[in-house]
């Protein structure tokens, strides 16, 4: 049962979107869901709503073209091998100080990102 598996290879974690006006956004964001962040760097800031567990994380400039899911994955390189695989194009690839990850679409071309964190 994959439910009870935490140990899973794949996660989904969060909505993720990039802003134009990364201070702008997030005090827009804080004010409107009355969230404070969890996490917050340079790169990005996550917001978590104490209710439903959903994440919502603002990353500053053009890392995503279009809101979508971010999904937590332990292996990066296997994870884009099967992307590939399965159908799905890895866009770009990317690496800040605690993590790693790529933009890529699925075979309908919705963007998501995989992201692992650096160990």
């Amino acid at each position: 049962n994959i439910a009870k598996n935490k140990a899973r290879p794949v996660q989904f974690k969060d909505t993720m979107f990039s802003a134009k006006s990364y201070i702008e956004l997030n005090k827009f964001y804080q004010n409107l869901l009355n969230l404070n962040s969890y996490e917050s760097n340079p790169n990005f800031t996550t917001y978590r709503d104490p209710f439903s567990g959903q994440t919502l994380c603002i990353t500053d400039g053009p890392s995503i073209g279009r809101p979508g899911p971010g999904i937590e994955v332990q292996n990066i390189v296997e994870s884009l091998e099967k992307i590939k695989s399965l159908g799905g194009n890895v866009l770009k690839t990317w690496e800040f100080e605690k993590m790693r990850g790529a933009n890529i679409e699925d075979p309908e071309g919705n963007e998501l990102l995989v992201w692992n964190l650096k160990v």
